[in-house]
């Protein structure tokens, strides 16, 4: 398997798993805590998983805080009208 898709599957899943709500509890781990989160990124780049210039956890915390308090949504909002157009797009595909 080629490293971009290997990289994109460790971002999506890994990754996403790592940081769900990280903003909400990074704060209350222990340094030893965040440095085997961090560990866990190292490994993942000496493994082809992970680009080693991507950033780093400490910093997607940092980008996620800053996101949150410049008033940007950092998920992803399901509304009505979105719901109602792919259920709808389900429908006239088939």
């Amino acid at each position: 398997m080629e490293d971009n898709i290997l990289q994109l599957a460790f971002t999506s899943v890994m990754l996403g798993r790592m940081t769900y709500a990280i903003s909400t509890w990074w704060g209350y781990a222990t340094a030893a805590g965040q440095q085997r989160f961090e560990a866990c990124i190292r490994r993942a780049v000496r493994a082809g998983l992970y680009p080693a210039d991507g950033p780093k956890l400490h910093q997607l915390v940092s980008d996620r805080d800053d996101a949150t308090n410049n008033g940007e949504s950092t998920s992803c909002r399901l509304t009505a009208s979105t719901v109602t157009k792919y259920y709808n797009s389900l429908w006239t595909t088939q």
